[in-house]
Formats: structure tokens, sequence, C-alpha cells
């Protein structure tokens, strides 16, 4: 029996209509990759028949060559097929949809559907991409991040999809980042102008640039957040933490995931390389093997952290195939969590609370760790190694905002304290 044919039954002949056609090959390929990546069997099936309904428009010449791309097969899966003349017609579904884009890497590896074409400007950014990586050490996620951002800003600024280093003037530029931050997408306008300026460094170097000051590139002002007001206080923590305390595999593993931010400030994507044998029970601690300096180092894990990691490991974590610690709680489990599912899980709990905070992200918790430590009147040195820093002077962007410990340690001035009329005469 074929991989594929497995999901189906006989009767009314399913199972003949999904095996047979000239492209059933390529769609027991899809059946393997899907089995493999531990997909439900409902799953599987689902995403076969919306495969099998693409393979069967292409065998009856209903689907043109020239349309298989990424868009053409995303259309045909949001298309109604009311008047498909297919043995057995299928509605719209979500599985159908999804089943698209994997199943069109399959097509295009046997050459059924045509090449991809590269994607615009991909010889400037990847060249970009390697002087982030090589020259500057930018962390990957960052690195993708500022890819990804200029790939959007360069589409816009060349809509022809042709690099033309004379379109890169700081007017163009600076209106391309106001039309952003009107949309009151503040954050990612000022991500924007940087992303930019680093470009056009880097073109400078090459000897290639436009020639223009980076300092002419201009972002919005960030609002300005007082470190009291941005930190979560101690009750805060709690009420955050509080709806997750169910006996849930869900609610085990965010109940986890935020203690260890909360009490380790790691970055989330540390959090999301977090492997299996990189928790160490019995001597309470995590390894990073790779943190944003690019450095490996142990994180020791106060004992309520340890003992929910401990909780969810044992009791909720799904035994199959996959080394990360947090896996995902959807199909297939063993591509674990992203960094961007890490701060999903900090604004869900953010929700779930009802607290409204001035930022409800991963990173907030980083920084309220940060700021609890300088109350303690901890060393900065002490809070530097704690939060990972290289530098001491990017644990003091952390701890500026105490004011109150300032004002305590606050002397007079020597002269102050002289009585006026006491004082020399200047010469």
């Amino acid at each position: 029996m074929t991989i594929a044919g497995r999901y189906f039954s006989r009767r009314h002949g399913l199972r003949e209509y999904i095996e047979e056609g000239l492209l059933f090959p390529a769609l027991e390929e899809f059946a393997g990759e899907l089995e493999r990546g531990g997909y439900t069997p409902q799953t599987t099936a689902g995403y076969l028949r919306g495969a099998r309904h693409l393979t069967w428009c292409i065998e009856h010449h209903r689907f043109r060559r020239a349309e298989l791309t990424l868009e053409g097969v995303r259309n045909f899966g949001r298309a109604p097929h009311s008047r498909c003349e297919c043995p057995f017609p299928e509605k719209p579904t979500c599985n159908g949809f999804s089943a698209m884009k994997p199943f069109l890497r399959i097509l295009q590896r046997r050459g059924i559907a045509p090449a991809p074409k590269p994607p615009p400007f991909a010889n400037e950014l990847g060249d970009f991409g390697a002087y982030l990586d090589e020259v500057r050490g930018v962390a990957e996620e960052t690195r993708r991040t500022r890819l990804r951002g200029l790939t959007d800003g360069l589409r816009v600024l060349m809509p022809s999809g042709r690099f033309d280093v004379r379109k890169l003037t700081a007017d163009a530029i600076n209106d391309l980042v106001r039309s952003i931050s009107e949309k009151r997408h503040i954050r990612r306008a000022r991500f924007m102008a940087d992303s930019f300026r680093t470009f056009c460094r880097y073109l400078d170097v090459k000897g290639e640039g436009p020639g223009i000051d980076q300092k002419s590139i201009l972002g919005p002002k960030a609002p300005k957040y007082r470190p009291s007001t941005k930190a979560l206080t101690i009750e805060q923590l709690r009420l955050l933490l509080r709806p997750l305390r169910e006996d849930t595999p869900l609610a085990a593993r965010d109940f986890a995931v935020l203690l260890v931010l909360a009490r380790t400030g790691l970055r989330r994507s540390d959090v999301a390389r977090l492997s299996l044998k990189d928790f160490d029970a019995r001597r309470a601690t995590l390894r990073v093997n790779r943190n944003k300096a690019r450095r490996a180092h142990e994180v020791p894990l106060p004992p309520e952290a340890r003992d929910a990691l401990l909780a969810y490991v044992c009791k909720y974590r799904p035994r199959r195939g996959g080394n990360a610690l947090f896996h995902a709680e959807n199909y297939p489990y063993d591509k674990g969590l992203t960094a961007g599912a890490v701060s999903a899980i900090v604004a869900r709990a953010f929700r779930r609370s009802e607290i409204k905070h001035v930022s409800m992200g991963a990173h907030t918790l980083r920084h309220s760790l940060a700021t609890h430590l300088v109350a303690r009147k901890m060393p900065l040195k002490s809070i530097a190694d704690a939060l990972i820093h290289k530098s001491i002077e990017t644990t003091v962007l952390y701890t500026r905002i105490d004011r109150q410990r300032l004002a305590a340690i606050a002397r007079p001035w020597l002269a102050s304290a002289v009585d006026p009329d006491q004082r020399s005469p200047k010469s």
C-alpha cells in the first residue's frame, strides 16, 4: 500500500482517485514529508486532498504550467470549486490552502513547475547579509529582520525590482520612513531608518555608495518611558503568571517559558534555541550554546523556575522526536518554538491577565529583572554578568532610570557646604 493511500478508504473510490494520475509520485513524496514531519492523519489527509485537486487540474490541462507560482497556487487554494469536474470536488479549506506552498516546492524540484525566480535585490542584500554576519557580528534574528525590512523598503523605492543606487537619496528614504511613522508604526520606522543608514555605510565601504550623509537619514523620535512604568512590579508579575497555573500542557509550557524569561533574563531567541540536553535539573542550570554575543554560558535557575521546567518536561512535553526544550502544541512537534512564538506567549499572558502596560513583549521581563536587581542595590558588574553584557555601558541603559537610588546616595558639593563669606576671593 502506498503512503498516500493509507490515509483514505476504498469506499466510493477515494483511494483510487488519490493513487491514480501521472503526478502521483509527487503526491507520494509529499505524503512522506508530512508523515516524517509528524502531522496528524486528519491534517495529512486534508493536505493530500488539496494537493490531489491541484494535480488533477494540471493533468487535465485546467492549470497551465506558467501559473504554477506561489501566488497562482495560493489563489487556486482560495478559489471556490463549485463547477469543478473532478471526481471529488474540493471546497476551499485551511488545510488545502496550507498545502499549496510545500507541495509547490516538490513540483519545482521535479521540474513540473517552473523554477522560482530569485527575489528582488537578492545579490545586493545577500552580500549585505554576509557583511552583517562576518564584519559587524549581528545576531541571526536581527540580521533577518534587517534584510526583510530593507527588501520591503527597496521595493517601494525601486518598483522595477532592479537595484539603482541613484534612487537611494536622503529625501526618498526620509519620505519612506515618514510614511511608515504616519501609520503609527514608530518602532518599525526607526528600525527602517537605521537599516538604511547601515546599508548606505556598507555601500560606501565598497565604493558603490550613494554618497549621502548617514546623519541626513532621520527617524522618528521614540517615546520616552520612565523605568518605573516600563518595568513590571512584583505584583504585576504574579498577576501575569496566575492564569497559567492550570493542569494543561499549554499552560505548563507557557508558565515555564515566562518563569525562565522573568527569573533568568534570557532573550527570547536564547529561550527558543534551548534544547532538552541544555537543561540540567540536578545542577539547576540552563546552558545557552550561542547567545547574542556568540558565546556559550550557563545560567543558574531559581527553584521555582527549575520546578516549572521539570514539571513540563516530565509530564507534558511530547515524547516523540525533536530535541527542542519547548515544543509547539500543534504538529509538527519536532521544530520547537521560534523567537516570534516566545513573544506571542508573553503577549497572550498579558491579555489573559488584563495587564495594561506600555510594553508587552518578552524583553519587558528582561528589563524588569534588571530594574529589580538595581532596586536591591546589587553592583552593576553583577547585573552585567546576570544579563550577559560584554560592556557595563549596556547595563547602564537598564539602570539609569532608578532616580530614587541616585537621590538616596547624592551628597552636596563641597563648595556648597562652605560659608560664602569665608570663601577666599578670586585671585
